[in-house]
């Protein structure tokens, strides 16, 4: 049996960066996009958790990681705004029919029968409340934030009185 040849310098040990890491970026990058933590990365990688904090250092790692959330992020940003807004879906549907033969000398019906048909059915899916607090609490949080200030200035005085929510609406 042959050694294992190494990418690094003559003399120079492997480590589990080149070992468990390197080789498997893409697999690092497809966990990273489907939101895998980075303890559960470093889990599956086979390597300790503070290990894996050194190594995101290193620029491959780091690209790798930064550009699969980015990428997360962007499409549940996506949705989570599709879903605020509301939007119209095609949905695949089975669809009952009846189907009826005519003589067509006579015009009287000699067969009937229903049978089941695919169809597409557009679908209105209503905008989601819940979402749009979210996103506006988030984006606009100066106007739509759950705790509001309000400074009151008289004369030499100023009172800074906080309001909280009260039974979920926001003040």
């Amino acid at each position: 049996m042959g050694k294992k040849k190494s990418r690094s310098a003559p003399g120079k040990r492997l480590t589990k960066y080149d070992t468990h890491v390197l080789p498997r970026l893409l697999e690092i990058e497809a966990w990273a996009r489907d939101g895998v933590i980075d303890e559960d990365i470093a889990h599956n990688l086979g390597i300790a958790y503070s290990t894996f904090c050194e190594y995101k250092k290193r620029s491959e790692l780091s690209e790798a990681l930064k550009k699969s959330k980015a990428i997360a992020d962007i499409i549940v940003e996506n949705a989570l705004f599709k879903k605020a807004c509301g939007y119209t879906a095609e949905v695949k549907k089975t669809f009952k029919c009846r189907v009826v033969e005519y003589d067509k000398i006579t015009g009287k019906k000699i067969r009937e029968e229903e049978e089941l048909r695919e169809g597409i059915d557009e679908v209105h899916i209503p905008a989601d409340t819940t979402a749009q607090i979210y996103w506006l609490n988030n984006r606009k949080p100066d106007v739509w934030r759950q705790k509001q200030e309000q400074l009151i200035r008289h004369e030499d005085m100023t009172i800074e009185v906080e309001f909280d929510d009260v039974d979920g609406i926001g003040v």
